[in-house]
């Protein structure tokens, strides 16, 4: 039938539209997901590029993000952006920019101790996701146990193997869209905010290389 009643209204309440946001290469950055890869336990931020984030209407210097509550009943009553991990739903996400958004990765309960990798998406209504197809691959707790040698000269140059448990492969993809992540990081015992970060080597999920670069001008 046709409905020819009154046609309930009101000002309080406003539904706007957008061009749905995409996850792409961008200017605004070297990569497309970074990192690509974090513990099963979560906490990893994973920055996003990508473009249509709708920073003006989402983004951390707008109201209606974060601290967002609902004005009427029925209304979500949390910030409604999201990012998915697989079948996983989080709303800790940051739009930085119209090209830049940051998702803390959730706890994967149901692969805490395997690990897996898993389709990583963005919905600004947290409904409607990108269909990127990109990915985030949750890791097994991993852990160092020693290394080998234990000292090397200040010029750099040492190649230094790292046993432990829990090691994964890192590669770069085309297009920028796999950043290679496996990295070592030496930290000054007399100042610990100089570190250095050096690209490692993957021998095995038991052992990794890394070669030192001169960084710390002799200090241990």
């Amino acid at each position: 039938g046709v409905f020819s009643g009154r046609w309930d209204q009101t000002s309080l309440v406003n539904f706007n539209t957008y061009s749905p946001p995409v996850i792409e290469n961008t200017a605004s950055a070297d990569f497309i997901i970074s990192p690509t890869l974090g513990p099963t336990i979560g906490g990893t931020h994973v920055t996003i590029s990508g473009s249509g984030f709708q920073y003006s209407a989402y983004g951390v210097d707008n109201p209606y993000f974060g601290n967002w509550q609902p004005t009427m009943p029925g209304c979500n009553p949390r910030g409604i952006p999201t990012c998915s991990f697989g079948s996983v739903v989080t709303n800790e996400m940051t739009i930085l920019s119209e090209n830049l958004v940051v998702c803390r990765t959730p706890t994967l309960v149901d692969s805490i101790n395997t690990g897996k990798t898993v389709r990583i998406e963005v919905a600004l209504d947290g409904q409607s996701y990108t269909a990127s197809g990109s990915r985030f691959q949750f890791a097994a707790p991993w852990a160092v146990t020693g290394i080998t040698p234990t000292a090397g000269v200040v010029s750099g140059g040492t190649t230094v193997t790292v046993n432990g448990f829990g090691f994964v492969d890192s590669v770069a993809g085309a297009e920028k869209e796999f950043p290679l992540v496996l990295h070592c990081v030496f930290v000054s015992q007399t100042n610990p905010e100089v570190r250095e970060k050096v690209r490692a080597t993957f021998v095995g999920p038991d052992q990794v290389t890394c070669k030192t670069e001169d960084l710390f001008e002799g200090k241990s």
